[in-house]
């Protein structure tokens, strides 16, 4: 009796059906280890709260060009820029500053908590966290009205004025000051 050869097509197995089992993506390396040395000096500037014309004019690159080193780090950080509820620029510092053992808190020391109510030190919290002030009102069950005035509070205490948009980076290193 002779055998019947079947083509390597019908004998392999049907992987149509199949589910992918291709292993999952595990990063090796840290995501700052993809940022540029250029990047992490904009990100340090970053942490310092400085804005985008003061980063341009402290590494003598325009304003637009700090722009778009910022974007890159957004996206190397897989950071979404265009969530309205967190602020960018805060969950960025947040990452640096967790992640770089050498990271000087210009607040550490300070007493400043100490100014604040409990109430604040809540707004504080959340601020640190980069929500956005509608956010931090659902959160607190208050009006965004109210959050606002718990946020200049703490920034008259401060001494920052309000017009930088880096103050809730200020806010972000406060709260994580040792005390």
């Amino acid at each position: 009796m002779g055998t019947i050869e079947l083509a390597p097509k019908v004998t392999s197995p049907d992987t149509r059906f199949q589910k992918s089992r291709k292993q999952p993506f595990i990063e090796s390396e840290s995501l700052f280890d993809r940022l540029t040395s250029r990047e992490k000096a904009v990100l340090a500037l970053m942490a310092q709260g400085l804005s985008n014309n003061k980063i341009g004019n402290d590494l003598c690159i325009t304003e637009r060009t700090a722009e778009r080193h910022i974007n890159k780090i957004f996206r190397k950080l897989k950071i979404d820029h265009n969530n309205g509820e967190k602020d960018s620029r805060v969950e960025a510092v947040n990452l640096y500053i967790n992640q770089d053992p050498d990271f000087q808190n210009p607040f550490d020391g300070h007493r400043i908590n100490e100014s604040f109510s409990s109430r604040q030190k809540e707004v504080l919290c959340l601020v640190s966290q980069g929500l956005s002030n509608p956010t931090i009102a659902r959160e607190m069950s208050l009006k965004r009205t109210t959050v606002e005035g718990h946020i200049n509070h703490i920034l008259s205490v401060l001494e920052v004025d309000n017009v930088n948009q880096n103050t809730r980076i200020v806010m972000a290193l406060v709260s994580k000051a040792k005390t």
